[in-house]
Formats: structure tokens, C-alpha cells, sequence
């Protein structure tokens, strides 16, 4: 991997959820535990939800959480190493290695990486964000809090105050109800969820889609294997392996000392 491949990376991950971002289909894992007040309601079962026109957004929300293995399953989780494949249409042809490093309650760390040795880091130690260059923004911070926390998925009701149902519609062949959010302040985007199995299947934001696949279950709680982003640049990830509660160092994700 070249310095210009580098420069690259660093500049569409060097910015804010208004423009496109190649790591942002990296939020897997999904959710913290959000407060009870402000948890959606438990009631609608995906099933009553599937023939519904215009559900609540907290209906949705509850059927989210449920389907991905329910908060208690991803509050057992402290850590998450996942490793697969990242390729990247402006990086030229190839897939190259990609590790993601996860531990709550906010730490993230993922790695690319390239045959002729060259590394990509970027990540957050739980006070400073940072990559190859320097150090995030708040606000950088805050995003990549957003897509790589640990549990991210779970602490989506939190944003339910920011959130309105828009309508039922169609993702290739699939019944999905959208609802329009600003989980990050300033930035709204659009989400995606499977009206019969309550899964996240897309999201739309800053010019580029994601699209969520291959869903399987780890330990209790269900990720997807395979995310796609469709805008510029295209790229996709490509999961072998995900496994959970094992030990990482917090020294792991500091910034690493240069020569």
C-alpha cells in the first residue's frame, strides 16, 4: 500500500457523517444500554409489525434490539475481535487484511493491512481519537463512537426523540420500514430495517448507502458478516470471524509511539 493509498484513507475517513466515509460500515456490534426512560415501549412482536403501513418508531426500535439477541445478551459482551477482508475501488484491485478490536465501554481500534507490510490504524482509547496523522475532531470522535461502540446497537433508543417514521419500502426484495434520525448532531441519515425480521439492513447518509448481509448469530447476539457501502468510494467488508470476551490490553488502542 502506497503513501497516496495512505493519504486516501486518511482524507474520506478525516471527516464528518456529511460526507462519505469507506470505515463507516465498521459499527457491527451493535449498542450500549440505554437509560429505561428512555427505552421504546416492550410490546409489538416483528410479526404483528410485518403487515403494518406505518409502525412506531419505538415498535421498530424494540424489534431491532430483540432481533440482534436483546440487551442482555449484548450487555454480557465486554470485548470483540472481528477479522476479515476490506476492499476499497480507490485502493486498486485486491482485498487487504482488516482487524476490528472493540471493548466497552468505548474503546475501538481497526487495522488494515497490506502484503508489501504497510499499516492502517485508526482509533480511540477512550480519551483520545486518533490515526496515522494525529488526532480526531470531537466531533470524528463522536461518529466513530456512534459506528464502532460495542454496543452501539442497543443504545439506538436513545436517539428515539430524534427519530420519525417516514415510510414502508422496498430494499431489493425485502419490505423495510425507514425512519429518518440524527443520532450524531447536525447530521441525519436514513435507516433501513427488515419488516420481517427487524434486522438493520441499510443506511443512508452523507451520499453513500450501506447495505447489511449475511447476518449470523456469535455468542447469542446477531452481526452481519458482509457490509457493503455504494457511493465513492465503493467498498466492502467481508468478515471470517467474529469472537467475543476475549482479553485485550487498553494499551492496544494508544496511538502507536513512532521511531
Amino acid at each position: 500500500m502506497t503513501e497516496r493509498n495512505f493519504a486516501q484513507i486518511y482524507e474520506l475517513t478525516n471527516t464528518t457523517m456529511k460526507n462519505t466515509l469507506p470505515f463507516i460500515m465498521l459499527c457491527l456490534a451493535l449498542g450500549l444500554a440505554s437509560t429505561a426512560q428512555n427505552r421504546p415501549p416492550e410490546q409489538a412482536s416483528a410479526g404483528s409489525l410485518k403487515s403494518a403501513s406505518s409502525p412506531s418508531v419505538g415498535d421498530v426500535l424494540t424489534n431491532y434490539v430483540t432481533a440482534i439477541g436483546g440487551t442482555a445478551a449484548w450487555e454480557k459482551l465486554k470485548s470483540q475481535i472481528a477479522k476479515g477482508t476490506y476492499e476499497n475501488d480507490q485502493m486498486g484491485p485486491g482485498s487487504h487484511p482488516l482487524e476490528v478490536y472493540k471493548k466497552a465501554p468505548y474503546r475501538w481500534l481497526f487495522i488494515i493491512r497490506d502484503p508489501d507490510g504497510s499499516v492502517f490504524r485508526q482509533g480511540f482509547n477512550g480519551k483520545v481519537g486518533w490515526n496515522e496523522s494525529g488526532e480526531l475532531e470531537s466531533d470524528q470522535v463522536a461518529l466513530f463512537g456512534h459506528l464502532f461502540g460495542l454496543r452501539s446497537g442497543i443504545d439506538l433508543p436513545r436517539s428515539l426523540p430524534k427519530m420519525k417514521f417516514l415510510k414502508k419500502s422496498k430494499v431489493g426484495n425485502s419490505d423495510a420500514f425507514v425512519i429518518e434520525a440524527t443520532i450524531i448532531e447536525g447530521n441525519s441519515e436514513k435507516l433501513y430495517f427488515d419488516a420481517s425480521s427487524g434486522l438493520l439492513i441499510q443506511e443512508d447518509f452523507g451520499g453513500a448507502s450501506l447495505r447489511y448481509d449475511d447476518y449470523k448469530e456469535v455468542d447469542g447476539v446477531k452481526v452481519p458478516f458482509t457490509i457493503r457501502q455504494e457511493g465513492s468510494p465503493n467498498s466492502t467488508i467481508k468478515f471470517k470471524e467474529i469472537k467475543h470476551n476475549l482479553p485485550i490490553e487498553d494499551v492496544k488502542f494508544d496511538r502507536p509511539k513512532r521511531p
